[in-house]
């Protein structure tokens, strides 16, 4: 479990593909994703017999270059906000992911 996990703040702004395995029930994604201009190919894979939750989500127009997203054994919630970042992906993959309705009152 990573769920106290500093990541160094290492820039890499010329990475145009980035593949995250992990095997966790809850994953922290590393905040330097946010400085990844080129971008192109995410691939985050969780290698656990459950679903993982992420946590620190991208911020919306962050990776304006992201164009397929393959996201494997990840618990997501259905909502507008969890999409945004994804709004230029040409291809999103979700292999054994698990889906949630989000109440919003």
């Amino acid at each position: 479990e990573n769920i106290n996990f500093e990541w160094p703040d290492v820039p890499f702004p010329l990475v145009e593909v980035l593949i995250l395995n992990f095997s966790s029930s809850s994953y922290c994604l590393p905040p330097f994703l946010n400085c990844m201009e080129n971008l192109k190919v995410l691939i985050i894979a969780n290698h656990n017999i459950a679903a993982a939750v992420l946590n620190g989500l991208l911020p919306s127009g962050s990776l304006k270059s992201l164009r397929a997203v393959r996201l494997e054994k990840i618990s997501l919630p259905i909502s507008c906000t969890l999409m945004e970042p994804f709004n230029g992906v040409q291809k999103l993959s979700m292999i054994l992911c698990k889906v949630d309705e989000v109440l919003e009152i």
